[in-house]
C-alpha cells in the first residue's frame, strides 16, 4: 500500500463491477444532456453525479456489466427523487440513456475527440479537486505528487492511451519505493488509484483551485497522562477559540476549525490554577492547513510544546466551535513549568 499517498486519499466505495480488461468501463467521463442546457452526468470508477446548472442535483454509486449500469441514488435535491431509488443506464456508441423508476427517460451524449494514437494525455500539471495546493505533475517519462510545490512521491511511468502505470522511485517512506499505482483519464479528470484501491482525483484546469474558506484546523495532543495539565486551548488574545479537556488522561483531540493567522496555543496548569501560553510569540496558522499542538516533557521533566503542520485538508469538512470570552485568564508569557 502506498502509505504516504493514502494518508491524503479519500477511501472510495468499491461497489463497481468491472470486467477483466482495464479501461473498458464505457460510462466513465462526462455526458451532456441532448435536451437541456447546463445539465450533465459524470461517472468516475464507482460514483455518478448529475449536475443541474452547476449544482450537484443527484449523485450516488453504480455497478455495471457491459453497456448497462444500475444507478443508486445517495443524495438528491429533488423532492420527487428519494434516497435509495435506482435507475438503469445504457450506453450505445456516444449516447447514454437513463431510465428512471417513474418512467422518465433522459438522453446524454459524449462529446470531444478521441486522442490520436501516441498522444500523451498525461503531460502537464493536474490539480487535486478535494485538496488545496496538491498537484501531480507529468513530464515525458516522470511523475511527481506534490504539496505546496514540494514532491513527496515521485517516479517513472508508462502509458497507453488514457491509462498509465506509475512506479514509485522516491518517497518519504522507503517501504513504498518500487510499488505501483495506476492513473486513468476521463474527460478533464485524472484519477490516481493506489494498490489498496484508494483514489484521488485531479483536474486539468488552467488555474489551481482557491484555498478552502474558513481558515485552518488544529488538534491537541497530550503525549502522556500528566495530571498537571488538563486542558489545551487556542485563542487570539481577545477570545478563546477552541479547547479540549483531557482531564488527567493522555490522548488526541479531533481537529477543530480556527481562523488562519497568528494565534496563541495555551494550557491550563493545575498546580497553581492558571492558564499559560505555550510560546512567547503567536504561531502563524496557514489557511487550508491542519496542525497538531503537542504537549510533552523533556529529559529534565520540564513541559515542552511544539506545533506540527499535518498538511492540507478538504474544504467544507471542518467543525465549527463557539467562541468563549475568557481570555483574561491567560498569562501573556512563555512558560517554564516542571512536573
Amino acid at each position: 500500500m502506498l502509505t504516504v499517498m493514502c494518508m491524503m486519499f479519500t477511501s472510495c466505495e468499491k461497489d463497481a463491477t468491472t470486467s477483466d480488461e482495464p479501461g473498458d468501463n464505457p460510462f466513465l467521463g462526462t455526458w451532456v444532456s441532448t435536451e437541456y442546457d447546463d445539465y450533465s452526468v459524470k461517472f468516475t470508477a464507482t460514483k455518478w453525479t448529475m449536475m443541474d446548472e452547476g449544482e450537484n442535483a443527484l449523485s450516488g454509486t453504480y455497478t455495471y456489466s457491459g453497456n448497462t449500469a444500475t444507478l443508486t441514488v445517495k443524495e438528491s435535491i429533488y423532492e420527487e427523487v428519494n434516497i435509495g431509488e435506482q435507475a438503469t443506464a445504457k450506453v450505445s456508441g456516444k449516447t447514454l440513456t437513463i431510465y428512471y423508476e417513474d418512467g422518465d427517460v433522459e438522453e446524454f451524449t459524449k462529446g470531444g475527440d478521441e486522442p490520436e494514437p501516441g498522444d500523451n494525455l498525461f503531460l502537464g500539471t493536474w490539480y487535486a479537486t478535494e485538496y488545496y495546493d496538491v498537484t501531480v505533475d507529468f513530464t515525458a517519462t516522470k511523475w511527481a505528487l506534490k504539496e505546496e510545490g514540494y514532491a513527496f512521491l515521485s517516479g517513472t511511468y508508462t502509458y497507453n492511451g488514457k491509462n498509465a502505470t506509475l512506479t514509485v522511485t522516491e518517497a518519504y517512506d522507503e517501504d513504498v519505493i518500487g510499488e505501483k499505482c495506476t492513473a486513468t483519464i476521463s474527460g478533464n479528470t485524472l484519477t490516481l488509484t493506489d494498490p489498496d484501491g484508494d483514489t484521488m482525483e485531479f483536474s486539468k484546469d488552467d488555474d489551481p483551485p482557491p484555498p478552502p474558506p474558513g481558515g485552518a484546523q488544529v488538534r491537541f495532543i497530550k503525549a502522556e497522562a500528566y495530571p498537571e495539565i488538563t486542558i489545551m486551548a487556542i485563542d487570539d488574545e481577545e477570545d478563546e477559540l477552541v479547547r479540549h479537556d483531557f482531564g488527567e488522561s493522555a490522548g488526541t483531540s479531533p481537529y477543530f476549525d480556527v481562523p488562519a493567522g497568528y494565534l496563541y496555543p495555551n494550557i491550563y496548569y493545575v498546580p497553581d490554577g492558571k492558564w499559560y501560553y505555550c510560546f512567547s510569540d503567536p504561531y502563524n496558522f496557514k489557511a487550508g492547513h491542519k496542525y497538531s499542538i503537542v504537549c510533552d516533557t523533556d529529559d529534565e521533566d520540564y513541559f515542552v510544546f511544539s506545533v506540527t503542520d499535518d498538511g492540507t485538508f478538504k474544504s467544507g469538512k471542518r467543525t465549527q466551535i463557539p467562541v468563549n470570552s475568557n481570555i483574561e485568564k491567560k498569562v501573556l508569557k512563555a512558560i517554564t513549568l516542571k512536573r
